[in-house]
């Protein structure tokens, strides 16, 4: 599942086949789904009721937990990578520079200064350790500048793609 923040508190959430694990500790829980976004989870022998209050917005949700309201944002393994590499922004700010997420080889570049691209289009693809990576957009745009070249070496943080 990845990190979840609930009420701004951040929590590493993770299940497998194995079971629940909340910040490393094996939590023993027991879900079982109502129906239309309403669940009882077993915990500790007790019994706790959550609703889902507003639909999944790019992993923003409204939870009533036992009857209280609260805000919880999933943040999945792709949103944690683009945080690391300091692609993440707040609600209305643009990202400006595309960096290299990694060093590698530029095999193909798919788009040229004036471009208007839309969120996840394929900008790039990148080989590194023998493996094709498209590098995707994070935001919509208008690319101003591309700064590498077909067949170009990269480092790591290295400017590829201006918006």
């Amino acid at each position: 599942m990845g990190l979840v923040k609930l009420n701004n508190q951040s929590l590493n959430v993770v299940h497998n086949a194995n079971g629940w694990w909340v910040n490393g500790r094996e939590m023993k829980l027991e879900i079982k789904p109502l129906g239309e976004g309403r669940y009882l989870v077993f915990h500790n022998h007790r019994v706790h009721q959550i609703e889902v209050l507003s639909p999944n917005s790019q992993g923003h949700l409204t939870l009533s937990i036992n009857q209280k309201t609260c805000h919880a944002e999933i943040i999945g393994e792709r949103e944690r990578l683009l945080e690391k590499l300091g692609w993440q922004k707040e609600v209305g700010q643009e990202i400006k520079d595309l960096v290299a997420p990694m060093p590698g080889l530029i095999l193909e570049i798919k788009v040229k200064p004036g471009d208007k691209v839309e969120k996840n289009d394929i900008l790039l693809v990148l080989e590194a350790m023998k493996m094709e990576n498209t590098i995707k957009s994070p935001q919509s745009g208008t690319v101003s500048a591309v700064k590498v070249k077909q067949g170009e070496g990269v480092e790591k943080n290295q400017l590829l793609i201006q918006f």
